[in-house]
């Protein structure tokens, strides 16, 4: 008789288990969930990469080809505290160039380019930088609505803004530049890169 009431009690003891695990059997398979979980996981990433707008940046942004007004000596100088009469401007017919003797009397070679490009494609080339597949890597500005997506191989660092038709890339470090610089110059020029990014946001934020 004891044994018949010890297999009730262990009984009656498993059923909430069993309903429990069948619950979370149902759950795992239901395509409903998983559809829901891949959903918010897509919200969440739209929501990372299309960031609540601070300002208008149209005299950047869609500055248009060769125009170089966008970018001056005197916005490097002011960007990365460095003397004026250490910068060069060669830039000419809308090629905007920069030849800038750094403290360290290291020649840093800055070039920019505007270029077009449709808002679907700006979406595309954002959520590229930010995989975790991919090399690349992104920062959100310090103005917290455009993306500062940064090439390391190539040494570009692009705005990207996907309210815009267009971006802006600095070219930080030449192939032939970059091949006689250390790993800390290196750096040092891409940080120097995403500063100046960070100045122009800040200037042309109206």
């Amino acid at each position: 008789m004891k044994t018949i009431k010890t297999l009730l009690i262990l009984f009656l003891f498993s059923i909430p288990c069993l309903l429990s695990c069948n619950d979370k059997e149902k759950k795992a398979s239901d395509p409903n969930v998983e559809e829901s979980a891949a959903s918010n996981k897509e919200k969440k990433s739209s929501n990372t990469i299309e960031l609540k707008q601070h300002g208008d940046y149209s005299s950047l942004l869609n500055a248009g080809r060769r125009n170089c007004s966008y970018i001056t000596a005197n916005d490097i100088a002011a960007a990365l505290d460095i003397d004026i009469g250490a910068i060069e401007d060669t830039s000419s017919s809308g090629f905007c160039n920069f030849k800038i003797t750094l403290p360290d009397q290291s020649l840093w070679t800055l070039s920019t380019t505007w270029f077009s490009m449709s808002r679907e494609h700006i979406l595309q080339e954002i959520k590229s930088f930010y995989n975790q597949d991919n090399p690349l890597n992104a920062q959100v500005s310090a103005t917290g609505d455009t993306h500062l997506c940064i090439h390391p191989f190539n040494n570009w660092l692009i705005l990207y803004n996907p309210n815009y038709e267009g971006a802006v890339q600095l070219n930080y470090c030449s192939v032939i530049e970059c091949r006689d610089l250390d790993s800390n110059q290196k750096e040092q020029r891409k940080e120097m890169a995403i500063s100046l990014a960070n100045y122009l946001l800040k200037k042309h934020q109206k």
